[in-house]
Order: C-alpha cells, then structure tokens, then sequence
C-alpha cells in the first residue's frame, strides 16, 4: 500500500471516529490482529447492548461504483470480500482532490452487499477490473452506488444534512439487524 493511500485511510479513520461514531455515543475499539481485522474489520463499536463491527475504506476521489476487493495481491490472496464475515457495516469515505474532510460517506450492510453481489458474481452480471494501484496485482468488482441504494444496501451518511447512520433502537432486544 502508497504511504499516500495509509495516509488516506489514517486520516478517515480519525474523522469517522469524531463525526460519526463518537456523536452517536460509541465506544471504539480499534481492532489490531490480522485475524480480527481479517473476518470482522477495523473496529468494533459498542454501545449499550449494541455491538457492531465496520471495515473503513478511503479514496482519494469520488467513483460512481462502490469498489468491492475479490482478490489481493494475485496469486497470493483472497481480498476483503470474502473474508468479511462478521463485519456489520463497511464505511466508505471518498475526498475530493486537496479535502481535509470526505465529500461522500457512505454506509453499507455487509451481509446484504456480500449476497446481493456474490449472486451478481455468480450470474456473471458484475463489472470486473484489475488494478496494480495499491497492494500488488488485484481483481475488484463494480456496483454502481445509486443501484446499491435503490436496493437498500447502501445509503450516503455524509454530507450531514443526509446522515442517518445508526437509528436509535436497540437491535439487540429487537431481535433484528440495523436497517441499511
């Protein structure tokens, strides 16, 4: 990875921190092992009874598709897609060129995103690409974001007049999953 690209990803981990997560009243835990980091994400977030895992993602310009990594450093390894297992949310922030904040954020239910693009996947209705860019050799697959959202899959959390990041109900004593 870029010393740019760290850089990046360093500074959305600090304005996720203090824009979206610490406002809500979480808790945060970094998560440091490439196991935890591996099937759950970046951090794990607490609140109450409430516990969610999210993975952050950073780029350095705004895609109309959300960037979903199949494969990382070909041959070697299996990219984030599959190893996900039990993140809850994958937050992806996007900065325009020369920004100090994202202009875009969104927010995205792991669970719905990893199936409704793996039967994608399967069909063979996905846009693929290979990129050198950043670790190695890697396979990625597209989705634009606006069919993301019309599925319910994905919503923009930033610019703050439309975030709606974490509703307030207790999912737990619910029974059911924070709605996308």
């Amino acid at each position: 990875m870029s010393s740019e690209t760290f850089a990046l990803e360093k500074r959305f981990s600090a304005f996720a921190n203090e824009s979206i997560y610490i406002p809500r009243g979480y808790e945060i835990e970094a998560l440091t092992t490439k196991e935890l980091q591996r099937d759950y994400g970046d951090k794990k977030l607490t609140r109450k009874d409430q516990t969610i895992y999210v993975d952050e993602k950073a780029a350095s310009y705004l895609h109309p598709d959300m960037v979903n990594e199949l494969m990382q450093d070909i041959p070697a390894g299996i990219g984030w897609f599959f190893h996900l297992k039990q993140c809850t949310f994958l937050i992806y922030g996007y900065y325009g060129e020369s920004q100090e904040i994202p202009i875009k954020v969104y927010k995205v239910d792991w669970k719905k995103n990893y199936q409704y693009i793996y039967s994608l996947l399967c069909g063979n209705k996905l846009k693929l690409g290979i990129t050198s860019k950043h670790y190695g050799i890697t396979l990625n697959a597209y989705y634009p974001w606006e069919k993301l959202i019309h599925e319910n899959i994905a919503e923009i959390v930033w610019p703050i007049e439309q975030q709606t990041l974490f509703p307030e109900i207790d999912f737990e004593a619910e029974g059911v999953l924070p709605e996308v």
